[in-house]
């Protein structure tokens, strides 16, 4: 990195903030993908200690289970590529949260091993829906001038998150069970899905276009 571009990083970044902070659709995107990320960590965190414990497997149960969960979002995946285009595509984001909450729900009481990796598919599935969704949406809402410093948050939302809830979530399970903490990853989706029917609606009604700012440093200051 040269020293032009050192000294013009902070002023992007600013920019790139003061935009999440005008803009509420961007805003509601990123904090979907935090709080997907939070719902997720229970999934990916603890299915060692819940096939152990809950269904009393060894490790070929945890490799199914983490295959079916693999299933559904390569399934989830293949439905949204196939879309030509991204209209109506908001709702499954809302869809995804719902069923999420109830797969969450329904997986802190199973003991039952075919059953829990029909939810593990519905897990991976709704979790591509989410993420990917959220993705594409904040692409067509964010102008090019501070699209880079966007898609940086938006991985720190999703890594940065899922890794501090699943720390988390590894020291709850400790304290209060394993699925206490499923219970509460039901609870993060269906709160989600509740918040989201307001940016959705404004989504809907002022339909995303793609931003056509040049990322250039002037540009970058006016934002």
């Amino acid at each position: 990195m040269t020293g032009v571009q050192t000294c013009a990083l902070p002023i992007y970044l600013a920019a790139a903030l003061k935009y999440v902070k005008r803009n509420a659709a961007a805003r509601g995107l990123l904090l979907t993908v935090a709080c997907t990320s939070i719902g997720l960590a229970p999934f990916t965190t603890l299915p060692p200690k819940y096939v152990v414990d809950i269904l009393h497997g060894d490790s070929s149960e945890l490799g199914m289970l983490m295959g079916a969960a693999g299933c559904g979002a390569l399934i989830a995946g293949l439905s949204i590529a196939r879309r030509r285009s991204v209209a109506g595509m908001e709702s499954s984001v809302e869809a995804g949260c719902v069923v999420a909450g109830l797969t969450a729900c329904l997986f802190a009481w199973n003991t039952d091993y075919l059953f829990a990796m029909v939810l593990m598919m519905a897990s991976g599935w709704c979790t591509v829906k989410i993420v990917t969704v959220s993705h594409a949406m904040l692409q067509m809402i964010v102008p090019n001038a501070v699209r880079g410093q966007l898609m940086a948050f938006y991985t720190m939302c999703y890594g940065g998150a899922l890794s501090l809830a699943s720390l988390a979530v590894g020291a709850l399970a400790q304290w209060r069970g394993v699925a206490e903490m499923f219970v509460l990853s039901a609870v993060v989706y269906f709160l989600l899905a509740i918040a989201l029917r307001n940016l959705l609606h404004e989504l809907r009604a002022k339909p995303p276009s793609f931003g056509v700012a040049v990322a250039n440093r002037q540009t970058v200051e006016r934002i």
